[in-house]
């Protein structure tokens, strides 16, 4: 059962015993809900997943590694990330695609990491490439030749505690019902914290196309009296399973950023 896979890093917390108000929104089915940021909930396990995104340029095969800054001007703009939704995923996400496009910037195929040959617009990727990599990693590349530069980015998702594809797989099968997202940025810079008037968008696709998302604020839970300004404690619940998912834009500039999901319960389907 995927509980049994995730106690291995399991931490309790105390919180209040779960009773600050939790604040509805309305949201078809009741499955997504948010609290006031009063609490860290109860919970019985939690997932580790980060964003990681790299940037090469390409010539003949041969892919280099470039900095964000480095990276042609027009292309300095936000990159979604996905999470989750496995119903979409298995088309190679077009749905989410189409809701969340992309300027100057050519979506790639979702990739495997360990599964799939890694490759783009312009080819194979090159031990550059690959040893940037771990397998579980599920990766979506974007390519841009803006002045006849070939440039790719990879934007990647990894779980630390489970092989990600392997838990992107148990939501086939499973539910679990997240409470809490604690989302940690690199540092505290202004770059950075920028990062947090991006919205995370909560999606919903139905067996039959049926798209819907709500959306919560990153800066609405930023506890000033932490003193770690790069910290955001998301009370949200939101329950997980191959229709639902979560996306957000990425700003060019923001290459990590680390989620913790704390898990209130799960469920075999």
């Amino acid at each position: 059962m995927l509980l049994d896979r995730l106690r291995g890093n399991v931490n309790h917390a105390e919180g209040n015993g779960g009773n600050a108000a939790i604040v509805t929104n309305g949201s078809p089915a009741g499955n997504f809900r948010l609290g006031p940021g009063a609490y860290q909930p109860p919970f019985k396990a939690q997932i580790q997943m980060t964003h990681r995104k790299l940037y090469f340029t390409e010539n003949a095969g041969v892919y280099t590694p470039v900095a964000a800054g480095a990276i042609d001007a027009t292309l300095q703009t936000s990159l979604p990330v996905f999470f989750f939704l496995n119903s979409d995923f298995a088309a190679g996400y077009p749905t989410l695609q189409s809701n969340f496009p992309v300027s100057i910037w050519q979506y790639g195929d979702p990739v495997v990491v360990g599964r799939d040959q890694g490759r783009d617009a312009f080819g194979d990727w090159d031990a550059n490439v690959t040893a940037q990599l771990r397998k579980g990693d599920i990766v979506v590349p974007f390519t841009a030749s803006p002045g006849g530069t070939n440039t790719l980015a990879l934007v990647i998702v990894r779980s630390a505690d489970v092989p990600y594809a392997s838990l992107l797989d148990s939501t086939n099968s499973n539910l679990f019902k997240v409470n809490m997202i604690r989302y940690t940025l690199a540092d505290a810079t202004t770059a950075q914290l920028q990062q947090f008037e991006n919205p995370i968008n909560i999606a919903n696709q139905t067996m039959f196309g049926k798209f819907s998302k709500d959306t919560v604020n990153p800066d609405s839970y930023v506890n000033p009296e932490q003193n770690q300004p790069q910290i955001a404690d998301i009370l949200v619940v939101a329950e997980i399973n191959k229709e639902k998912g979560i996306a957000t834009y990425v700003n060019f500039d923001v290459v990590n950023f680390r989620w913790n999901l704390f898990i209130e319960n799960v469920f075999r389907l």
